[in-house]
């Protein structure tokens, strides 16, 4: 991951040389609300750079960060990505950090974000766009179930753990500093440091904290429980625990059973 500015073709097929193989670059309005968010004409900039990386054969990709604020551009980011050759488009959600500023969607909202999103991705797949739309957060999977194109494996297991967040399952972040992090997104989760610790007892020890899939509010009672679980760092930053319901996960409860329905 990282800025445009320093990019050119020289740097890039350097990059290559080093052992680059993919770069991730920021896009997260258009070019008005982006450069308001990072700094004048770093909109242009970015989509141009996207040039550089490709023809020095390293995959290029452009990560937009969804909150209210931008929510309704995401679609007009998609078509100048796609436009420029970007090769992977992806997006998250705003993880809230405390302070004054909400740029938190109502679940409502962000359902109708996801709905514009994937009529844009399957405009373009239907054209073998050579884009990747890369569908990496968990509540796709309740969009795709509400929409029939996810149903649950006749193999599924209870008790077994099969995909959605991927803390504690199958992901940590490792900082420069050589910090071990349960997830990057999610504060004050720090586990380790590399230079002082076993790898493997933090993975199978410290870690337990972010496997307790029972404490889960709100997605325990969830038959995607397996394959979802929403985004606990947007849960955390949120609420201030990981194990909240994801405020944009649009699933009701029955206040009779206690079910998601």
């Amino acid at each position: 991951m990282g800025n445009p500015f320093h990019l050119n073709d020289d740097v890039c097929n350097k990059l290559k040389e080093y052992g680059c193989e993919k770069y991730q670059m920021s896009i997260d309005g258009i070019r008005e609300t982006h450069d308001w968010f990072r700094k004048p004409g770093s909109y242009d900039c970015t989509l141009e750079k996207i040039g550089s990386l490709n023809r020095a054969g390293i995959r290029s990709v452009i990560m937009t960060t969804v909150s209210k604020t931008n929510r309704n551009e995401v679609p007009g980011i998609i078509d100048a990505v796609v436009n420029t050759g970007v090769n992977i488009f992806s997006f998250s959600r705003y993880v809230p950090s405390g302070g004054d500023l909400d740029a938190s969607m109502t679940a409502q909202e962000y359902r109708e974000s996801l709905s514009d999103i994937d009529a844009k991705f399957k405009y373009y797949e239907a054209q073998d766009c050579k884009t990747y739309f890369n569908r990496k957060d968990h509540l796709w999977t309740l969009y795709q179930y509400e929409t029939g194109e996810f149903k649950i494996p006749e193999y599924a297991q209870e008790g077994m753990i099969y995909n959605g967040c991927n803390c504690g399952n199958c992901h940590i972040t490792i900082l420069p500093t050589g910090d071990i992090y349960a997830c990057r997104r999610v504060a004050q989760s720090k586990v380790g440091n590399v230079f002082k610790d076993r790898l493997a007892k933090v993975w199978v020890s410290s870690l337990d904290n972010y496997r307790e899939y029972d404490n889960f509010s709100k997605c325990s009672k969830c038959e995607l429980l397996a394959w979802c679980r929403g985004c606990p760092a947007v849960a955390k930053g949120t609420n201030g625990s990981f194990y909240a319901a994801d405020p944009q996960c649009w699933k009701e409860k029955n206040d009779l059973t206690g079910e998601i329905l």
